[in-house]
């Protein structure tokens, strides 16, 4: 393929901000458009076909952290022939809106798994003055215990 051609399937006309679809329609009905399945698509980007299938019905619900599937978009945006900014920005206006819609829960159910909590809650943390006390503690009742031991 030569950068000429290259440059045309990136083109305007395979631009999203064309198109009235979100992410999810606009990659599936480009997809298939190309003939392409999943697999094809898996083998090309590296990107998992459980992933790929995600990111194509919308469900962020299940998709990784950010992180990891801003990266899957834009190497599927890419193997399509899109730009991939454009993309990519979309992306995050619906993931907003879809937390946003959401109330926040899939970040507070993230951060519950890993025993984060949130600021403002009471609670015991290991820190290194909580250590420093709990270890002068059991010097201090290991030394009166040894005494009185010496004692009797």
């Amino acid at each position: 393929m030569s950068p000429h051609d290259q440059k045309d399937t990136k083109s305007f006309l395979h631009s999203p901000a064309s198109l009235k679809l979100s992410v999810a329609e606009l990659l599936r009905k480009r997809r298939e458009e190309l003939g392409k399945d999943l697999k094809n698509v898996e083998a090309a980007t590296n990107v998992r076909t459980k992933y790929l299938e995600r990111i194509e019905v919308g469900d962020y619900e299940h998709l990784p952290d950010d992180v990891y599937t801003l990266g899957y978009i834009k190497s599927y945006a890419d193997y399509l022939g899109f730009e991939t900014t454009p993309v990519v920005n979309m992306y995050k206006k619906e993931r907003a809106s879809f937390n946003q819609a959401h109330g926040q829960s899939l970040l507070v159910q993230k951060a519950s798994r890993l025993g984060l909590k949130p600021i403002g809650k009471k609670g015991f943390a290991f820190t290194s003055k909580s250590l420093l006390i709990l270890f002068a503690s059991l010097v201090f009742v290991l030394i009166v215990a040894y005494f009185g031991w010496q004692i009797a």
